[in-house]
């Protein structure tokens, strides 16, 4: 689409490392190599200017605040710029489709989550975390009793997600489950929704000295690394993998555990390795570079996600790109993107007996993990590229560009006459 002018709304953006930031610059930049003007309306950051100065297209960086600061911020800015269609990501999207008038641009709304179906999930699963406390002896940070519906800041949460949901032009679902449920929840039409799966630009490496990855990450060069990327926190349940080790190890000594990432349970995580004495054989690692993260994937045995709720993982996205093999709880997110454990490895039970049993199977590194490894890696290249996704967005630019060029002409011709 040829000098069509797309702006896009992100909260997340590079420098931040994790999250979605990685994702909302490679996705830009193949919106660029596809001839959009792209420009980025995004957070103020640390180190911002290095970032920007080598990008081929324009990052306006704002100082927010928070999410809808960020998007009454962009209101004011979007008057000022010609503009064919604004993406936006998230919360910021709620002031700028408050402002919205009828000549304005359309708006692309991507909803990474439905927060209705997620924290209504959360409301019920105060005992799942409990084995967490117990083995930790302190209180779980961010616990599901923050979730229920009567608390203020959830009750606006979810009147601006109905609010955003109801009034943008198209929504892109980053999952296929989450059509039933914005149309069962919020009237969502179907024809109003299209899925736009999350992308990964991760590619297998063959050539890389993964050894070396392993010693610099303090493992032995034979190590077997069960690898865990992500917040660390109650939704995530990385303390399935520490407490699912102990029993790991008495089949496979060479198993290693490394969980990337950082949140609320960090030290509690660290507490409970110390405990069960793997200071040796887990380790947690902060945030890293996404350029450092392929080669920590390289080296890894296998990918674990055992979360509660998510959903479409681009961690998993990255792993099955890379040819890792993947395990991950049996939840609707996971269950689409590996095919019913056609691409990787469901857990049913959120239990480390379960998880120990499963990190056994795929540690063996059979013909059956290694037939359903490249199912995955083959799954990506087909549908889950960068290029994928910025040529479904493509088909619903055009779908709302065309209408809205045609309103401004109508709407030209008459003001023409009027004056005449």
């Amino acid at each position: 689409m040829d000098s069509v002018h797309l702006v896009r709304i992100a909260e997340q953006f590079p420098p931040a490392q994790g999250g979605l930031a990685p994702g909302m610059l490679a996705l830009s930049l193949e919106q660029h190599h596809r001839g959009y003007q792209v420009t980025v309306i995004t957070r103020d950051a640390e180190g911002a200017r290095d970032v920007d100065s080598l990008l081929p297209f324009r990052v306006v960086r704002v100082p927010a605040r928070s999410l809808t600061h960020l998007g009454w911020q962009a209101v004011a800015l979007l008057r000022d710029l010609y503009t064919d269609v604004v993406h936006c990501h998230g919360p910021a999207a709620a002031p700028i489709l408050f402002r919205k008038r009828k000549e304005d641009p359309p708006v692309v709304l991507t909803l990474h989550a439905v927060r209705r179906y997620q924290f209504g999930l959360f409301r019920h699963l105060d005992q799942l975390v409990e084995s967490f406390a117990h083995f930790t002896g302190s209180p779980v940070c961010n616990s599901p009793r923050l979730y229920h519906s009567w608390l203020p800041r959830i009750v606006w949460a979810l009147m601006l997600e109905r609010y955003m949901c109801q009034k943008a032009d198209h929504l892109a679902l980053v999952a296929a489950y989450f059509r039933q449920q914005v149309a069962e929840y919020y009237g969502i039409p179907f024809d109003r929704c299209t899925v736009i799966y999350n992308g990964s630009d991760f590619h297998r490496q063959t050539s890389r000295d993964t050894r070396g990855v392993k010693t610099s990450l303090g493992f032995g060069r034979d190590a077997k690394i069960i690898l865990y990327v992500g917040r660390l926190d109650w939704v995530k349940r990385a303390h399935l993998l520490v407490q699912a080790l102990p029993r790991v190890l008495e089949r496979e000594k060479r198993a290693r555990l490394l969980l990337v990432g950082d949140g609320d349970q960090r030290r509690d995580l660290g507490f409970l390795i110390a405990k069960l004495g793997l200071e040796c054989r887990a380790s947690v690692l902060d945030w890293t570079q996404h350029e450092k993260l392929q080669g920590i994937y390289s080296c890894a045995a296998c990918l674990c996600l055992p979360s509660i709720w998510e959903g479409l993982s681009k961690v998993m996205l990255e792993a099955m790109g890379m040819g890792v093999p993947v395990l991950a709880s049996d939840i609707p997110a996971n269950r689409e993107l590996l095919q019913d454990g056609k691409a990787g490895f469901l857990v049913e039970k959120p239990d480390p007996a379960s998880w120990a049993l499963a990190l056994c199977e795929v540690l063996s590194n059979t013909d059956e993990v290694n037939a359903r490894t490249q199912q995955a890696a083959k799954l990506v290249d087909d549908r889950y590229r960068w290029i994928h996704v910025a040529e479904r967005l493509e088909g619903v630019y055009k779908q709302l560009i065309g209408p809205h060029l045609q309103g401004q002409e109508l709407r030209n011709m008459l003001l023409g006459s009027e004056s005449g």
